[in-house]
Formats: C-alpha cells, sequence, structure tokens
C-alpha cells in the first residue's frame, strides 16, 4: 500500500502537458514494480507478466514503459539454483533426481512465476525439460491472496465490488499449481491440433516422470521469442508464416475444441527452424479456460454473421447482445477491428471505440455489468458468478466430434472473457509479428465455419447427419466460400479507406470560395472597374 501511495503522489506532481515527466515518472515506477513483483514471486509476478502481455489486445491504453519493463518476467524471473527447488519434487518421485535421470542441469533454461525449466537426460537418451515448482509455493500463494483479499475489502475502484476477480485468481492459480492438470491440458491441445504438425507442435508429455509439482516433455531446442525480430530474421524464419500458423492453431483451439489456451504470449509461444521451415511451439498449459458447446457455436456464428463484406446489423446485435448486454454492439470490435462494419456504429462511434473511448450514452456503469454479466454465464444463459479452468474439457468432456469443451451440463461454467483475455494475447503474438489482420479474421472465419458445419452435422442439421467423413466435400466447399468472404470484405474495407481518404484530401484542396470576404472585396473591386452593374454582380454571386 505504501507503494500505491508514493506512486499516487509522484503522478501527481507531473505537470499536465510535460510527457518527458510522464515517461520518467512510468520509468521509474515501473522498476519499482518489477522489483517488487519479483521480491514477493508467486502471484505478483504473474500480474506483472498479465500487463506485459495485454498490450497486444489493449493497443496503447497502456504505457510502454511499464510494458517493456515487466516483458523479461514472462521467462526470464530470476532463478534459483537445483538443489533449492529439487526436494520437494524427490520426496513426490520417491527418489533423488540423479537416479531418475542421468543428467539435469544445474541452472535452467526458463524461469517464470511458479516454477522453472532444467534441461534434463533420462537413462535411455532422451532430451526432456524438466519443469520444477517452486517450494513452499501453495502456501505463499494463500497467503498473498489473503492479503490482496483483505485490500479489496476497502479498496473498490469506482465504488465496484472486485472480490469476483480475486476467486478467479485464486482458482486459476491454484487449478495451476497441479502440473497433473498442465499434463491432460498438454495432451487434449496437442491431439486438437495434430493435423497442424509439423508446423505447429506441443512437446509431449512423459507420465512416468510427472506428477503434482514436476513436469516433463520432450525438449524442443532453438527456440526464438516471437517479438524478436532480429533473431528470427537471422534465423531464416518467417513472421508471417508463424503469424499464419499461430492464428490457425489458437483458432482451432478455441472455437472448434473449446480448449482456451490462458496464458499465449510470447513467453509461452516461440518460433524456430525444423527441417528448413518455419514452425510454431507452444508451452505453457497450465491455466485453459473453458468454453461450453453453446456460447462456442454462439460465438462462431457472431464471428460468421461479422466475417462477411454484407453484414446483418440486426443478426449480429442480436448474437452479441446475449453475451454482452448494453455493449453488445462494441463486442465484435473486440474480437476484430474490422467488425466494426457489421455493428451499425456510427464513424464517430467508431472512432471513439479505436481510441479506447466509450461511445455516447455508455456509461462506466454499463461497462461493469457487462462484465459481470459475462462473468456469470454458464454458457446457457444463465447466471452463476463462477469460473474454472478447463479442467473437465481437458480431461474428454467435449463431444469426441472435433468440437466443444463441454456441453454445459458438466457442471463445468463456460468463460467468455476468459477468451476475450486470450483473444487480447493472440492479438499481441500478432503485433509482435506485424502480422495483418486479415489473416487472423480468415483464421477465425475459417475456424468457426468448420465448428458450425461439425455441430450441424453431428445434430442432423447438415451433411445429412451421417457425420464430417461422410461430407468432406461439403466441408471444404464451405471453408472455400469463407475465405473467399472474408477476402471480399478486406478489399471492401480496402476501398472505403481509399475513398474516405480520396474525400479528405479533395476537400482539403478545394479554395474556400468567392464567399469569404476576401473573395467578396476582390470580385467588387474588379466589378467596379470594369463597369459591371450591381444586378449582374447578384447574377453572378
Amino acid at each position: 500500500m505504501m507503494t500505491f501511495e508514493q506512486a499516487k503522489a509522484a503522478y501527481a506532481q507531473v505537470a499536465e502537458g510535460d510527457s518527458a515527466a510522464l515517461s520518467a515518472c512510468h520509468r521509474h515506477w515501473a522498476v519499482q514494480c518489477r522489483e517488487l513483483a519479483i521480491s514477493q514471486g508467486g502471484v505478483y509476478i504473474k500480474a506483472a507478466q498479465f500487463v506485459a502481455s495485454l498490450q497486444g489486445g489493449a493497443g496503447d491504453a497502456l504505457p510502454s514503459e511499464y510494458v517493456d519493463e515487466f516483458k523479461p518476467m514472462t521467462d526470464k524471473v530470476p532463478p534459483r539454483p537445483l538443489d533449492k527447488v529439487s526436494a520437494s519434487v524427490e520426496s513426490e518421485l520417491g527418489a533423488p533426481l540423479v537416479s531418475l535421470f542421468a543428467h539435469v542441469d544445474e541452472w535452467p533454461v526458463a524461469a517464470a512465476s511458479l516454477a522453472q525449466v532444467h534441461r534434463a537426460t533420462t537413462h535411455d537418451g532422451r532430451k526432456v525439460a524438466l519443469k520444477l515448482q517452486y517450494p513452499g509455493l501453495p502456501e505463499q500463494v494463500a497467503a498473498d491472496l489473503m492479503v490482496m483479499k483483505s485490500m479489496s475489502s476497502y479498496v473498490k475502484p469506482a465504488g465496484k465490488d472486485i472480490g469476483w476477480l480475486l476467486d478467479d485468481i485464486e482458482r486459476f492459480v491454484t487449478s495451476e499449481l497441479d502440473f497433473r492438470t498442465e499434463a491432460r491440458h498438454a495432451m487434449r491441445a496437442a491431439d486438437a491440433i495434430k493435423h497442424m504438425m509439423p508446423s505447429a507442435i506441443i512437446p509431449s508429455v512423459d507420465t512416468q516422470l510427472s506428477g503434482v509439482k514436476v513436469m516433463s516433455t520432450a525438449f524442443i531446442d532453438g527456440l526464438i521469442r516471437l517479438d524478436d525480430t532480429a533473431a528470427l530474421k537471422n534465423a531464416g524464419l518467417d513472421p508471417n508464416v508463424l503469424g499464419s500458423i499461430a492464428a490457425e492453431a489458437f483458432a482451432t483451439l478455441s472455437l472448434v475444441y473449446g480448449l482456451v489456451h490462458g496464458d499465449p504470449h510470447c513467453g509461452n509461444v516461440y518460433g524456430r527452424l525444423c527441417d528448413g521451415s518455419s514452425q510454431l511451439v507452444i508451452l505453457d498449459h497450465g491455466l485453459y479456460h473453458h468454453l461450453s458447446d453453446h456460447d462456442r457455436i454462439s460465438l462462431c456464428r457472431l464471428i460468421l454473421a461479422c466475417a462477411t463484406p454484407w453484414p446483418r446489423h440486426n443478426q449480429v446485435n442480436n448474437i452479441a447482445q446475449k453475451f454482452a448486454g448494453k455493449l453488445s454492439r462494441l463486442l465484435p470490435c473486440l474480437i476484430s477491428p474490422s467488425f466494426g462494419m457489421a455493428t451499425g456504429l456510427s464513424l464517430k462511434e467508431l472512432k471513439a471505440a479505436a481510441e479506447g473511448k466509450l461511445p455516447e450514452g455508455t456509461s462506466l456503469d454499463d461497462v461493469w455489468n457487462t462484465l459481470v454479466q459475462m462473468h456469470g454465464n454458464d454458457g446457457n444463459g444463465n447466471g452463476n458468478n463462477t469460473a474454472t479452468t478447463a479442467t473437465t474439457a481437458a480431461d474428454g468432456g467435449g463431444d469426441g466430434g472435433g468440437g466443444g469443451g463441454g456441453d454445459g451440463s458438466s457442471g463445468s461454467p463456460s468463460s467468455m472473457l476468459g477468451l476475450l483475455h486470450s483473444f487480447g494475447y493472440v492479438r499481441g503474438l500478432h503485433n509482435a509479428l506485424n502480422y495483418h489482420e486479415e489473416g487472423r479474421v480468415r483464421a477465425l472465419a475459417m475456424a468457426a465455419r468448420k465448428a458450425v458445419y461439425l455441430h450441424e452435422s453431428k445434430s442432423g442439421g447438415g451433411g445429412g447427419g451421417g457425420g464430417v467423413a461422410d461430407d468432406d466435400a461439403g466441408l471444404a466447399r464451405a471453408l472455400k466460400q469463407t475465405s473467399r468472404l472474408v477476402t471480399l470484405q478486406f478489399m471492401l474495407l480496402r476501398l472505403i479507406v481509399l475513398v474516405i481518404h480520396i474525400v479528405t484530401m479533395v476537400l482539403a484542396c478545394i479554395p474556400l470560395g468567392r464567399g469569404t470576404p476576401k473573395a467578396k472585396a476582390k470580385g467588387e473591386g474588379e466589378g467596379e472597374g470594369e463597369g459591371e452593374s450591381p444586378d449582374k454582380d447578384k447574377k453572378d454571386k
């Protein structure tokens, strides 16, 4: 609390309009916050990672000084010696690491909020990534969350109760502390995108050498962060190819399978060169949000209704209203700015949305109530004010036919907020790669079309009810048509932008006209010199 009060006082002393002083203040307190997070560890580092990765989904809403300062904490937290983290793991596995592995590196290759990863070699010669949880972490996390909940009882931004947000954080972090959950998530996600191998991979899990506080996966070398432009170029990796792979992989996981990766930031998603081609490697599957079939298919239909050059505003708003209430017209823009055409928003409202401002007639209370509504949705339009990870889905709660992380009947509530959060992270990846929005929208629309087609085929609403295998040609035609509509949509968008640009230039070049005082005086002077009559001058005017 003292750090918060000091920062508040320092910002109050910055003169309005002094950008240099404001930047210096940002930089100073970003360093202070980073040091605080590192010293406290656990939940505090998680919060810093969230800020570092949110830039991709929040545009310029966050000061870049904080983003830059926190970015190393996504995978470069100060490490601990092996002997400081191995004791609790050895007690769980029932043997010392030296007997379980032929070799374990002393220092980790990566360290984050809850664990650090060491390179190790099994007795049969396999290279594995050994993820070891920091000792005493469950107790520390419980204590930190208790402090945060105590603070939240009297720190209420704009008078709003944020207790449910802390409940979510507690549930998510507690789930991540059990690496068996992460192992199940990783195996389910790997199966979902196996058709993309070797373009996208999720390292295989060695269940014999994994447990609650330890997880062993295949070691993948040559990893390069997607925001390290120079390293990607030097390695011969194509950012556009990596962007396309990432768009397809995360759209498939979320929309076709209802498996929403909770932390797809640059510390968990890497590029590498594999047999001369670009390959995407997705790590850290501890947190997955659940998306029910009901919400998943509704969202897919919303995306398809927006991803067309001829959107029907009523259809779009009717679907979006089920998720976002009064902010339904802004929801498509959160998925993609290009969906603004489908909302019926005016140019003024679209400009306000692009600048991170609320449209006229929308209050902060509306925003808060919408967040509460989306948080409390159980996937079938019922509020329950709970949230959870996709443990049920990862355990096989889906429909088994290529769709659904659950049917809403498993007791595992749906998390639309988690999905939007994940979408923001993925946009951050694409921003780092400078990948075009058209490619991201095409991937979302193609995954949405596939999900709806599979759903309707299974329910007898399409494909004659005979399943996908009986009508692959029908799916291929549907995907081709969807891709064509996205192409036309962005052609139209570019045309609109061009027309606006041309009109703006023409208006800027048009003289103010003869009605200005200067032109009028000049006209009157010329008329008098030439002896023209007042009647003719009126007629000319």
